[in-house]
């Protein structure tokens, strides 16, 4: 691993030096740069796999109400005040400081355009392939951006039941009742309560795998919202209700193997014995099919 610092070199004066304007570390495969201007970059082999502009780091104060019925959820965010949200209440970083690298991470400052501090972050080395982009805030809503390609793909978030492909859609990770039928986005129906949003699953898992040969897994509890490059087809965000915003990169370098690294990180479960898949198992198609196909099951 090699630590970099781009500093401004002043010799022959009294003058104190600045402070670094951007610094880099190699953890295995894996490059990370952050730049004052520039923001956050990661990489392989120069190929770019995550890229975070200082505006597009955000934060934000907010509060949501929780109606259920039926297993199904109608969230309403608003502001402590009760007000409308919108696009004007988050605060963006304008650049980055204070970097500071150790052999396993990098320590970093996002900063207002008035120099607020509005989180600290750090980059965390846990293996050669395997990193996680960690942040800090004393608001309790955490946003971030990273540029999209054309090109891109993006598999996963769990049991969606209408999208394989979520590029160009913005997906919500929130447990619930997927619904009797789906609407076509995510903005509630009057009948809520039993159609389903798009989004809706019982099943949200935040984790995904990148057309680049990198999976992604968001360390959450909290409600959390994707816009895969759909309001800004040059963006993905991603935001989490809480103070603390946890984003672990696994490097492939191919999906199947990203994939891999990130369930062998989270754990996989026993394989049960054969017999506890027969309850999911049937047959249609009259008698014979049936009998022929338990005949099969018993042989097997």
């Amino acid at each position: 691993m090699r630590a970099l610092a781009l500093t401004l070199l002043v010799a022959c004066s009294s003058k104190p030096q600045s402070e670094p304007t951007a610094i880099g570390s190699d953890f295995g495969d894996l490059t990370v740069w952050i730049d004052a201007e520039q923001g956050l970059l990661v990489s392989r082999d120069d190929e770019e796999l995550s890229w975070i502009r200082p505006e597009q780091f955000q934060v934000r104060q907010a509060t949501a109400s929780y109606d259920m019925r039926f297993g199904s959820f109608l969230i309403e965010e608003t502001s402590e005040e009760g007000e409308e949200l919108t696009e004007d209440d988050w605060v963006s970083g304008h650049r980055m400081s204070d970097f500071i690298p150790f052999d396993d991470r990098i320590q970093f400052t996002v900063r207002d355009i008035d120099d607020e501090v509005i989180t600290v972050g750090e980059v965390i080395s846990h293996a050669d392939d395997h990193i996680s982009i960690e942040l800090l805030a004393d608001n309790n809503r955490i946003k971030v951006g990273m540029a999209c390609a054309e090109d891109d793909h993006l598999v996963g978030l769990g049991s969606q039941a209408r999208d394989v492909d979520h590029m160009g859609k913005d997906v919500f990770l929130f447990v619930t009742e997927p619904g009797v039928g789906k609407s076509d986005d995510n903005v509630p129906t009057g009948d809520w309560m039993i159609t389903g949003q798009r989004s809706a699953a019982s099943l949200s898992i935040p984790g995904w795998v990148t057309s680049r040969g990198s999976a992604w897994r968001l360390e959450t509890d909290y409600y959390a919202n994707l816009d895969v490059c759909a309001a800004d087809p040059d963006v993905m965000t991603i935001e989490v209700w809480e103070s603390v915003m946890v984003l672990h990169l696994f490097d492939g370098p191919e999906p199947l193997e990203a994939r891999a690294a990130m369930l062998d990180w989270v754990g996989r479960p026993p394989m049960p014995p054969t017999w506890a898949f027969a309850p999911w198992n049937d047959a249609l198609f009259g008698t014979e099919n049936v009998l022929a196909f338990a005949n099969f099951l018993r042989d097997n």
